[in-house]
């Protein structure tokens, strides 16, 4: 999809700077896929915190270490 969009050349030559990218289009698609990752890890962090995560009554630390260590 084409978009018209003003952005600052400041706003848009750091995020040239942090991706590494050297066009336009690219640092953008990087930086909006960077949003959405961090957004994603919001909410998981909220629904985390609304319900803990509960373990299981046969876990066992020491069983995963072992699992870890054969790996």
């Amino acid at each position: 999809m084409k978009i018209i969009a003003n952005i600052p050349d400041i706003l848009l030559n750091e995020v040239r700077h942090f991706s590494g990218k050297d066009t336009v289009g690219k640092p953008l698609v990087f930086a909006l896929k960077e949003w959405i990752a961090l957004k994603r890890i919001k909410e998981l962090n909220k629904e985390i915190r609304q319900t803990p995560m509960e373990f299981s009554e046969y876990f066992s630390a020491t069983a995963v270490r072992e699992l870890n260590r054969q790996s």
